[in-house]
């Protein structure tokens, strides 16, 4: 139950509060040559930090998380944390294949390189934005409840943990609004000796928002909303939940 166990960002590894809020959503944004799909979630992970989660799922097929954190802590370890299951995790029986992915810290990647097999004809390319000071680390480091590392499961309760692919990015926390930006691309065929995997890039331009990734040259481009655009009002009394302190408050 470790917040550092999950999908999300952590400030020193520390487990973070829940006080979520949903700020935007949006379907079927027309944006041109493309759509898109969005949602943005604020929580208040930590008394003197916020994380605030925008995901763009764009033209159906690539998803593309944007983390901004932001508060008055000013030092510290950030981390963007991402698990990923095993080809056969539904099995009774788990075991890890390190030979069915692949991490590249230099080019802030991971990519699976999985067969095909029956049903499964998947992959996934994982893209950070490259920033001064990111890193990529394992985050695989043993198993069982004091395990430092991240990489593990269950998928019964009182039955034997397995390992899993983990990695997290990692920024160092300074004064001001910090962004990790990643790109989650899917792809189709057997991509064991990485022969399928696409071309991706991946830029964000903090000073006007602009989102930019390109797929093997098909290029989408777009800024995220500002001000009330795509805003929720949870509670419908004319406040949009950005700017109610109780968005849930129910008349």
């Amino acid at each position: 139950r470790q917040t550092r166990v999950h999908n999300t960002v952590t400030l020193n590894e520390q487990n973070s509060d829940c006080k979520p809020r949903l700020n935007r959503w949006a379907e079927n944004v027309n944006h041109g040559s493309f759509n898109y799909d969005l949602v943005e979630a604020e929580n208040q992970s930590y008394p003197t930090l916020s994380h605030t989660r925008t995901i763009l799922f764009i033209d159906k097929k690539y998803i593309v998380l944007i983390d901004a954190i932001d508060g008055v802590a000013d030092t510290g370890d950030l981390r963007a944390h991402f698990q990923f299951a095993n080809e056969n995790e539904a099995a009774t029986q788990q075991v890890f294949n390190p030979a069915h992915s692949k991490v590249y810290p230099d080019l802030y990647q991971l990519i699976t390189t999985m067969p095909e097999s029956g049903r499964r004809k998947g992959n996934l390319l994982v893209q950070a934005w490259q920033q001064a000071g990111l890193s990529l680390e394992n985050e695989m480091h043993g198993l069982g409840a004091e395990a430092k590392g991240a990489g593990f499961g269950v998928n019964k309760v009182n039955k034997p943990e397995f390992e899993r692919r983990a990695i997290a990015y990692s920024l160092p926390r300074k004064k001001g609004k910090q962004y990790f930006v990643t790109a989650l691309i899917p792809f189709k065929g057997d991509n064991t000796s990485e022969q399928s995997t696409p071309e991706c890039q991946l830029d964000f331009e903090p000073s006007n928002q602009q989102v930019t990734l390109v797929v093997d040259q098909q290029r989408y481009q777009l800024r995220l909303p500002q001000g009330n655009a795509y805003a929720v009002d949870t509670d419908g009394d004319g406040t949009p939940n950005i700017l109610d302190p109780d968005p849930y408050q129910l008349p």
